[in-house]
């Protein structure tokens, strides 16, 4: 093969099959005097003799070379949509991440069939906030966010009662999305406040702050698996 071809491609991932069908990978770090050097995947400096090579390639990424883990490589802008599914109570919900911006709905399934007579117990969480990168290469991204969590009881104390509960306050997470589309994400909340028009209810500050994380665990899943597209 002439040298020029391999100058052409300096720098860069190749592939070089030779007369003997044997094959090297790795960087190509330099074309001098009908010889070239290259940088193996194992790490190993070794020079060959340009005139023994018979093909030359461009290594393109495959999933061998994206990592073992099977992550999507690391986007600084990340984006898509995604389902899931969760615990304690069986919380679903969809998730979008744009960039920085990290957002999801949720609700129990479970929680109102448990409570399906007397009382009715059925709610909601709305959260958001950034989601960051943890390290080039770790799907693994940290959320910190903000989150309302209504929650609705009727028939409390009578058939014809409604009592309303809204917990809000801010959470921190992590959540990864895998080359197949999988994800999985943690959830928790740090710190809020919570809010009833239950009668005669006398809440001092440890109670609203204890009702906050039972209202938000209420709908909003502390381990969650589902599907991003």
């Amino acid at each position: 093969m002439p040298e020029a071809s391999f100058r052409a491609v300096a720098g860069r991932e190749v592939s070089v099959r030779f007369a003997d069908r044997t094959e090297v990978r790795g960087q190509l770090l330099a074309v001098e005097n009908g010889h070239f050097t290259i940088s193996t995947d194992t790490g190993r400096i070794m020079t060959f003799a340009v005139g023994n090579a018979v093909d030359l390639r461009l290594v393109t990424p495959t999933r061998s070379t994206i990592g073992e883990s099977g992550a999507r490589p690391t986007d600084s802008t990340p984006s898509g949509v995604g389902i899931f599914t969760g615990f304690p109570l069986l919380t679903s919900g969809f998730d979008v991440e744009a960039g920085h911006f990290y957002g999801f709905v949720s609700t129990s399934i479970l929680l109102p069939v448990i409570a399906h007579t007397n009382p009715l117990i059925y709610g909601f969480a709305v959260g958001a906030g950034g989601s960051f990168s943890i390290s080039s290469e770790s799907p693994w991204r940290f959320d910190a966010f903000a989150v309302v969590a209504p929650l609705f009881v009727s028939g409390l104390f009578d058939s014809n009662s409604t009592d309303d509960v809204i917990a809000f306050g801010v959470g921190v997470g992590l959540h990864a999305t895998f080359e197949s589309g999988l994800t999985v994400a943690i959830k928790v909340p740090i710190l809020g406040y919570s809010l009833d028009n239950i009668a005669n209810a006398n809440r001092d500050a440890s109670t609203r702050l204890i009702g906050f994380y039972l209202f938000t665990a209420a709908s909003q899943p502390l381990l969650s698996f589902g599907y991003r597209w």
